[in-house]
């Protein structure tokens, strides 16, 4: 056992997370982000998996969903019908019902937790009974900022592929708890999902030596990606960069996945 052993998981993954993500779905031609629509957008542009977030409302309804609040108001304090009065948002319900009629193998997702909380039992327990519900958990990866988020998954349902989200940015939200990364002792995450300005061959070498895979969000240049990869970077989450934009200087996948 590494010393890297404690703070990440190093096992055989579900699946290999394709390594080209799309972020928030494909919506920079006018779709809405965060959207049904704009994660059908990039199944139907040939991405193999896309990023979105979620939260939760006042009266506990899981929606797509990035900022903390609208206008003043928190979003967690504002009920289903509040928001809609200012956007229409689905729900992730709605997202899984899809997505599960999907082909198995051809399309993934990253479902990012928006939630600041230690505990939050209702989001956590409704994402993993809809996941579970659709039976998509090989399918899927969760994301979060919040290592707690993780923690939850890593108890509860393990085959879940778990990713930390991390930057540097300083943040009232970003403390040096999170900078530091010593709550991974209780998520385990099985990749590191870092922001792009922050990212150092250098730095990182140790991580990648031991077979911890690094995503970089938010890349949009291809010559900078290529970079990435000949560095040693697993895969990019990007807005605008198209699979045929990759295909050419797309390494092979060093994931071990269960057989």
């Amino acid at each position: 056992m590494t010393f890297l052993n404690l703070f990440y998981s190093l096992k055989p993954k579900t699946f290999a997370p394709p390594r080209l993500q799309c972020h928030r779905g494909f919506w920079v031609d006018g779709l809405q982000q965060n959207s049904l629509a704009s994660l059908k957008k990039a199944y139907e542009l040939g991405y193999k998996i896309s990023e979105f977030d979620i939260r939760i409302t006042k009266d506990h309804q899981v929606i797509l969903f990035h900022d903390d609040k609208i206008g003043s108001q928190k979003v967690s304090e504002m009920t289903l019908a509040e928001v809609e009065k200012h956007q229409k948002v689905d729900s992730f319900e709605s997202v899984m019902q899809w997505f599960s009629q999907t082909p198995v193998g051809e399309y993934h997702l990253n479902i990012e937790i928006k939630s600041k909380l230690i505990s939050e039992p209702i989001l956590e327990k409704k994402i993993l009974d809809l996941i579970l519900k659709y039976k998509v958990e090989r399918r899927v990866l969760i994301s979060s900022f919040n290592p707690f988020r993780l923690f939850y998954f890593r108890r509860h349902c393990p085959q879940i592929i778990r990713a930390l989200l991390l930057t540097y940015e300083n943040d009232p939200g970003n403390n040096l708890v999170l900078k530091s990364q010593v709550l991974n002792l209780l998520a385990k995450p099985d990749f590191l999902h870092l922001n792009e300005k922050y990212w150092s061959p250098e730095r990182y070498k140790t991580l990648l030596k031991q077979g911890v895979p690094v995503v970089l969000w938010t890349c949009n240049d291809p010559e900078q990606v290529k970079k990435y990869f000949q560095q040693g970077v697993y895969g990019v989450i990007s807005d605008a960069l198209k699979p045929d934009d990759v295909k050419n200087f797309e390494k092979t996948s060093h994931v071990e996945t269960i057989s």
